[in-house]
């Protein structure tokens, strides 16, 4: 098999677990499926990836998991959670991994697209209550609690396969981000058509962080209006108000009016930053403690009066203190920046990331690091197809 087929396939497989690997079976949670993804994510970089075996790569990745052992033992707590674990040791094995300079053949493409119709289409069964999707999303993408998922649907946001409405509005982001670069490099009408479903999708997801990078969107674009047809943008836009024509006739709203109200979502006291991090928000005993105990993280340890699910640097802050937070991050960054061709995207990329961080620990879950290699090929893919004027 030529390298660059191997390449594509190998890239492909980590896209589609990323995106389908199951979460629950019936609808009911099971909890040794994230770790099991994990594993599987560590081996296959190991097997399929060539690795930076750098003496400051081993030694960012060897205080990572240091740190969360160590620390382990030493915490207060007797009660440990040791299934979050595979998701640091998988993160930190994408510290080591070199992609930059794989080539795939051009039948990603077509890999790609099929993956975001497979978002959209999951999408639009929420949005019109399609039961067999909606069926689908209930039996096997469940997550973090019991609610979650069904409250999502209840009220039409197009979580897809990520669970919670800020995960399902990165990661659409994302897939509108690389269709708007691929209809730039290839200048396929499909791709712009795709990036403008995924915004709608975005829209539908009515969250502070949708909102958050509709704005950031709409920087993306504005620019490259004037590079675009005029015809493609009038079929664009009649196209646009035909989608929407057909939503308001077929979706009923009328329990939903005040979940549209884009002032209330912002000003909301229950989500975003003010729901994050006011006295009433569950994280505040959480960062109660680290603030009495800067010097006694709890490692893999667990303790039902602390919230260890929004902000990444808190959690990072509790479970390995200063140490484990600077090394994420610093892993992280190098990985990035090594990684990535075209050093522009590369800060987008880390900008658009590391923000999400404050609101939730993105950076260790599974579907992300998945998802992180193909997305960094894939735009070195681009890079590399550009023309040669524009290189």
């Amino acid at each position: 098999m030529e390298i660059e087929t191997k390449n594509t396939i190998i890239v492909a497989a980590f896209l589609v677990i990323g995106l389908f690997f199951p979460t629950s079976l019936g609808g009911v949670i099971q909890s040794a499926f994230v770790p099991l993804a994990s594993i599987v994510g560590v081996v296959f970089m190991i097997l399929f990836f060539k690795l930076r075996l750098s003496g400051n790569n081993i030694l960012i990745v060897f205080l990572v998991n240091f740190c969360l052992i160590a620390f382990t033992f030493t915490s207060e707590f007797s009660e440990k959670s040791l299934g979050i674990y595979p998701n640091f040791l998988f993160l930190s094995m994408f510290f080591l991994i070199d992609i930059k300079q794989i080539s795939l053949k051009k039948q990603i493409r077509t890999i790609f697209v099929i993956a975001t119709y497979s978002i959209i289409i999951l999408g639009v069964g929420v949005i019109f209550r399609i039961t067999p999707i909606t069926d689908f999303i209930l039996a096997f993408y469940s997550a973090s609690y019991d609610d979650l998922v069904p409250r999502m649907i209840l009220f039409l946001k197009p979580v897809a396969t990520f669970g919670t409405h800020s995960v399902s509005g990165l990661f659409i982001f994302l897939f509108f981000y690389l269709n708007f670069l691929s209809f730039q490099v290839f200048t396929k009408k499909i791709y712009l058509i795709n990036a403008i479903i995924l915004l709608l999708l975005l829209v539908f997801i009515r969250s502070n962080t949708a909102y958050f990078y509709l704005l950031i969107s709409l920087l993306i674009i504005l620019p490259s209006i004037k590079k675009i047809n005029t015809r493609v943008i009038a079929i664009i836009a009649i196209s646009l108000i035909v989608v929407i024509v057909l939503i308001v006739q077929i979706v009923d709203f009328s329990s939903l009016e005040q979940t549209f109200n884009v002032m209330k979502t912002l000003s909301s006291k229950s989500n975003g930053l003010a729901g994050r991090y006011s006295q009433d928000s569950p994280v505040f005993s959480t960062i109660n403690y680290i603030l009495k105990n800067p010097f006694s993280p709890i490692g893999l340890s667990y303790s039902k009066n602390l919230y260890y699910t929004d902000a990444g640097y808190i959690l990072y802050l509790l479970r390995g203190s200063i140490v484990l937070l600077f090394m994420i991050y610093l892993g992280f960054v190098r990985a990035i920046y090594f990684n990535i061709i075209n050093k522009k995207e590369c800060y987008i990329l880390l900008f658009v990331l590391l923000i999400f961080e404050v609101g939730y620990p993105i950076l260790i879950n599974f579907r992300m690091i998945f998802f992180l290699p193909f997305l960094i090929v894939y735009l070195n893919f681009l890079e590399k197809s550009k023309p040669f004027d524009e290189s």
